[in-house]
């Protein structure tokens, strides 16, 4: 989770506001150096992953492993798919959004093909 309180809320809503449309919904598009790039995701089963040296980690004390950062355990959501179906299931049932269960079928239908 994002912790933006130090920006204030002002600060964290000029950073969030323009990105929420264009990071999360258009797809594979970060902002890198100021400016909107094409190219510099890859699809995964989660959504958009930076490709590697999309992130500019100059300046850093030490080494990041970038692969390690974006790896994506298959089995590990599989796993929470099944874990969030029976909760949603149990809990929320015919309360449930029509938007969050599109979006659960959809998770379960890459991560378990």
């Amino acid at each position: 989770m994002l912790d933006a309180s130090w920006l204030g809320i002002r600060g964290a809503q000029k950073i969030l506001s323009p990105l929420s449309s264009s990071l999360l919904s258009s797809g594979p598009a970060l902002l890198c150096g100021g400016e909107m790039e094409d190219n510099v995701a890859k699809k995964s089963i989660i959504g958009w992953l930076p490709e590697d040296g999309a992130i500019n980690t100059k300046g850093l004390s030490s080494k990041v492993d970038m692969g390690a950062l974006f790896h994506v355990p298959t089995s590990f959501w599989q796993k929470e798919t099944k874990e969030l179906r029976a909760y949603f299931t149990q809990q929320v049932e015919a309360d449930l959004p029509a938007q969050v269960e599109a979006e659960l079928k959809a998770l379960e239908d890459r991560v378990h093909n």
